[in-house]
């Protein structure tokens, strides 16, 4: 299912610091020294994220995606000669490994560019240091606004949460067309900003009175029963869930446990088969109400050469919206690399970080899985068109005999308009 900004100018002091040497102090004042992690036979990429302990089955199929990718285009010759390699360090989902991973992948390892940093709170954490750095960052799964505002090197892809809070004000409007809708958020950046871009949507709509009940949760909480008891007596006709899977889990069983029959919309972070497929026995009532934004649109061609690709290389993958993920940001590193090596005469030498990111300033790639995915005018926004989604029992039952779920989208992929 669906979707996705200037230029550097005191990044000269900070890119020789970490010894990317973006201009050559020789004797050529004119001679650009090439960056770090552009090797001979080579272009070396990092990233640090979860692939193991809770996250493991969203970072094991995003990473194992992003490896079939750069795979795949090495078998086929690489950029322009040289093959990319993926340097992935596990953190934990611990901002504090985070940070660690990507001083280290920067300083010690001298990559290129950060590709597909994982997780929120390791994102947060290593913002200031890919700033101060300079380094050119692709993608970040995570939809955290900050990675919209931080800088020039930054190029995020995944739509963040408060334009997400935004679309979901409009769908709940137009598609929904609620008269009173209750709002469970989980209570830290990513549950906060998707109120806000609900709130403003709503504002802007002229629609703010129809919020009639908001109401926080902690990470990690194991139980929503007075969430859900103040949203059934709020008498919503629409509850919007902007929690990620483990809240949203927790809140899907007491709201089957409390007989709340209403329409349910969630984030893009858990429109995934293997969410609803976790869920369903324990919430076979609730799991039919759900609703998620989607971005990526998986009726595109591009979907079936992901498939097939991840699969050939890694055959017992789990082919869903994380490994989707995991494919576009290596996608869109490389797209950007292409674009930089034609701005720079097709050659490598003297291919710089600003080379790079002024590349990737003028990036409009639309034949990928993702409509679009473009900076334009310094924007930093990530993808913009979405669509809503519904969770469906397919009709089919796995080995054990489970019905297997799956989305379908039920609206057009939209930007936010009033």
């Amino acid at each position: 299912m669906k979707k996705v900004v200037a230029l550097v100018l005191g990044l000269t002091m900070a890119l020789s610091v970490v010894g990317c040497g973006s201009q050559a102090a020789s004797s050529d004042k004119t001679k650009k020294e090439t960056a770090q992690g552009i090797l001979a036979d080579k272009v070396v990429v990092g990233s640090s994220g979860a692939q193991q302990g809770a996250y493991a089955f969203i970072g094991k199929p995003y990473y194992d995606a992003m490896k079939a990718y750069f795979q795949e285009l090495n078998e086929k010759g690489g950029v322009n000669g040289k093959k990319i390699e993926l340097k992935v360090l596990e953190d934990e989902f611990k901002p504090e490994n985070a940070i660690a991973n990507v001083q280290k992948l920067i300083n010690d390892e001298k990559v290129f560019s950060i590709v597909g940093l994982f997780g929120t709170p390791g994102v947060k954490a290593a913002v200031p240091t890919i700033k101060d750095a300079g380094i050119p960052a692709v993608y970040f799964a995570t939809g955290a606004a900050i990675t919209t505002k931080s800088g020039p090197n930054f190029f995020p892809v995944q739509p963040n949460y408060i334009y997400e809070g935004k679309l979901m004000a409009m769908y709940a409007n137009t598609y929904f067309k609620a008269k009173k809708v209750a709002v469970v958020y989980r209570n830290d950046d990513a549950g906060v900003d998707g109120l806000a871009g609900f709130e403003d949507g709503l504002k802007q709509l002229g629609k703010s009175d129809i919020l009639v009940q908001k109401v926080s949760m902690d990470v990690g909480t194991t139980d929503a029963t007075a969430q859900i008891a103040k949203v059934k007596e709020s008498g919503a006709d629409l509850v919007i869930a902007y929690a990620l899977s483990g809240e949203l889990s927790v809140i899907l069983k007491e709201v089957e446990k409390a007989g709340l029959n209403v329409p349910m919309l969630t984030t893009y972070s858990n429109v995934s088969d293997s969410f609803v497929n976790a869920n369903a026995k324990a919430a076979p009532n609730a799991i039919k109400n759900l609703h998620g934004l989607s971005w990526v649109d998986t009726t595109r061609p591009a979907t079936k050469t992901f498939a097939d690709v991840t699969k050939k290389h890694f055959p017992e993958a789990t082919v869903n919206a994380y490994a989707m993920s995991g494919w576009i940001a290596a996608e869109t590193f490389t797209k950007g690399l292409e674009l930089a090596l034609k701005d720079n005469n097709n050659s490598y030498d003297g291919l710089t970080w600003e080379g790079y990111i002024a590349a990737m300033g003028k990036l409009n790639y639309t034949e990928g899985i993702l409509n679009k995915i473009a900076y334009p005018n310094g924007e930093r926004n990530g993808a913009t068109n979405m669509s809503v989604a519904q969770a469906y029992d397919t009709g089919k039952t796995d080995a054990k005999g489970a019905k297997v779920w799956s989305w379908k989208s039920v609206t057009e992929f939209q930007e936010f308009t009033k």
